[in-house]
């Protein structure tokens, strides 16, 4: 898990820190898709070692 601002960037078998809608983005930074987890839930294999996941501010869930 990375923090950079207010994002959280995180990776394959990290931990969601907070239940809600996490964007998919490719190493190039193009959005590819997305999840949903709850707090707790693991995130899945992605494409590959450098994709990871950040969550939509728009989406959290208290």
């Amino acid at each position: 898990m990375v923090k950079t601002n207010r994002m959280i960037r995180l990776t394959a078998s990290d931990i969601a820190p907070q239940s809600g809608t996490y964007a998919v983005y490719a190493a190039d930074g193009l959005l590819i898709g997305s999840i949903t987890l709850d707090k707790g839930g693991v995130f899945p294999p992605a494409a590959n070692e450098l994709c990871h996941f950040v969550l939509d501010a728009n989406s959290i869930e208290f």
